[in-house]
């Protein structure tokens, strides 16, 4: 009966341990996914703030060193939509 209950103590502190080493694997892994997003965000950032000191200095002085400049950037033009023309009403 001793030796049952001897081993039944040895069971219940290897699966604590068990328990224990798993909730520490999975912290672990919940923070190395935050460190991977963060880093993601800070390089992201940094893209971001070189894009914008580029075109600082560009419009501080727009005709030098901006061979850099406008391959980064794209200029859009807005159209307006084509007018349509109406035949039952002979306009467009």
């Amino acid at each position: 009966m001793e030796y049952e209950l001897t081993e039944a103590r040895y069971q219940i502190e290897k699966l604590q341990k068990q328990i224990e080493t798993n909730a520490v694997k999975d912290d672990r892994a919940a923070l190395e996914s935050q460190i991977n997003f963060l880093n993601d965000v800070i390089v992201e950032l940094r893209n971001t703030n070189e894009l914008l000191k580029k075109e600082i200095e560009f419009l501080k002085n727009p005709f030098v060193g901006d061979e850099g400049f406008s391959q980064n950037t794209t200029t859009r033009v807005k159209t307006s939509a084509p007018r349509l023309y109406c035949k039952f009403k002979d306009s467009f």
